[in-house]
């Protein structure tokens, strides 16, 4: 594998793992509603579902990485970055109960890194990499 399908592999997965966060913490409340009505005994979500968040965290920091270093654009891999921190930070926070966010808070850097990887994949300036080259 090259270091150009290395690199357009890491905004794919980025890009698809974003994606799934976002659809997990859409899906989240009805997950708690379903446990709630099938398990009495307990008013919390349940740990496998929980660990999610940080099965799609660690995904998306190693296609981060790999998509900051190989972009052609320093601010890019820099916004990318910064995205993964926040969503990583209102998780965090969400997840400890350290103060009180809205679960809004979690789509916007989703919603980012989504653009970025994206921006990144198809923003191209060498010669023999792009998919459309003329």
């Amino acid at each position: 594998m090259t270091i150009t399908e290395k690199f357009l592999k890491s905004n794919i997965i980025g890009a698809s793992s974003s994606g799934f966060c976002i659809i997990h913490c859409a899906t989240t409340p009805f997950v708690f509603l379903a446990n709630l009505s099938t398990v009495p005994c307990c008013d919390s979500i349940p740990l496998w579902w929980q660990s999610l968040n940080y099965l799609f965290l660690t995904i998306s920091l190693m296609a981060v990485i790999t998509a900051a270093k190989k972009s052609t654009k320093s601010w890019l891999g820099i916004a990318l970055i910064i995205s993964w921190i926040f969503l990583f930070l209102t998780i965090f926070i969400e997840t400890f109960e350290i103060m009180i966010i809205s679960e809004a808070w979690n789509y916007i850097p989703a919603i980012s890194l989504i653009i970025l990887h994206v921006y990144n994949q198809k923003y191209c300036t060498c010669d023999n990499c792009c998919k459309n080259s003329s």
